[in-house]
Parts: C-alpha cells; structure tokens; sequence
C-alpha cells in the first residue's frame, strides 16, 4: 500500500481514531482527509511519506495528535498544518527534514509537545524563521 485510494475515507464523519503506522505509505493526496472532521487522533509514523502538501491535512480541525516520526519526510509545504489549530502533538522526529519554515508551525498554537530530533537539519539562517 504506497498510497491511499482517493475518497476512502469519504463519509466517515464520526471517525476518531485513524491507525496507519507501519504501512509502506509513501504518498497522501491532498484532501484524504476532508471527511473526517471528528478526527482526534491521526497515526502515520513508520511508512515511507516523503512530503506533506499544502491540503494534506485539510479538514482535521479536531485534530489533537499528529505522529509522522520515523518516515522519510524531506519536504513539508508551509500551509501543511494550516487547519490544524487544536494540535496538541505533533512528532517530526527520526525523518530526512533539513528545514521547516517558521510559517508551517505558525497555526499551532495549541501545540504542547513537538518532536524534531533526529533530522539532519540545516541549522543556517534560514532556519531563524523557527524561533
């Protein structure tokens, strides 16, 4: 399973638990998880994701834990977490992330526990727009 069929989740209104960890996911299209507006919990470290895109967490309004460590992520687009606004956990750890823009992490300002160890990030002045 390298990516989720489109509209799988469709329906799925009073969906509060989402399991996808250890799958072989390396791809999620924007909008697979518009549906899920119940959403709490979000599992989907240890697959091979590589990028996070502008819509791909779009909808999850209700989301409190978010866990992505131990993919591949290089890339995560700046309005990757745009909806995300009750996030309370989110783990980047133990991924290929060099840089995150400031602005990515800018919505979250319910965010209590962030994980961003183990990436080989790139600690120029780019990375100013974190802190």
């Amino acid at each position: 399973l390298s990516a989720l069929p489109a509209g799988i989740f469709g329906g799925l209104h009073s969906l509060q638990y989402l399991y996808l960890q250890d799958n072989h996911i390396e791809y999620l299209q924007d909008d697979i998880f518009v549906d899920l507006v119940n959403l709490s919990h979000l599992f989907l470290h240890g697959n091979k994701l590589w990028s996070l895109g502008p819509g791909t967490f779009r909808g999850l309004v209700n989301l409190d834990r978010l866990l992505l460590h131990e993919n591949q992520l290089q890339w995560v687009h700046h309005k990757a977490f745009h909806d995300l606004r009750r996030l309370t956990t989110l783990f980047l750890f133990n991924n290929s992330l060099s840089e995150l823009q400031g602005e990515c992490l800018a919505p979250l300002g319910a965010l209590e526990f962030l994980r961003l160890n183990g990436n080989p990030w790139d600690c120029g002045c780019r990375a100013r727009s974190l802190w």
